[in-house]
């Protein structure tokens, strides 16, 4: 599990998914940059901690070519909407639609079902 804030990591990465994800793959894996070349140098070692969470953040790379980088930022963005203590009082995973700014069309990685978001790789028991 990660937690991270979202904005910093928008604002952090200019929007470009590369330095997104490689912002995420620092956070998950605790990844060192190999040298002043590599994408990592330029994000490492900068504060990206908040209240937003994945539960199984490295299933992103394990399955990454599988889905559009659009889908996974979704996956993502949306996720990032979810409330921490509830989940840590519950260990509900699903994000109540009303919460939500804007309508999901298309991505795989979320179902809507009875007015809530389910996220594909986050169940907490790890079954996926």
């Amino acid at each position: 599990m990660i937690l991270f804030d979202w904005n910093k990591i928008i604002k952090e990465s200019d929007r470009k998914a590369k330095k997104f994800f490689a912002i995420l793959h620092l956070l998950t894996f605790n990844s060192i940059p190999k040298n002043r070349k590599d994408i990592l140098y330029s994000v490492y070692g900068k504060d990206y901690s908040g209240s937003s969470f994945l539960i199984h953040p490295e299933k992103i790379f394990y399955y990454f070519s599988q889905y559009s980088v659009s889908e996974w930022v979704e996956y993502v963005r949306i996720a990032s909407m979810r409330n921490y203590n509830n989940y840590r009082i519950s260990k509900d995973t699903s994000l109540d639609l009303y919460i939500l700014d804007k309508k999901i069309t298309g991505n795989r990685l979320l179902t809507v079902k009875d007015s809530k978001v389910f996220f594909l790789f986050e169940d907490a028991i790890g079954e996926n």
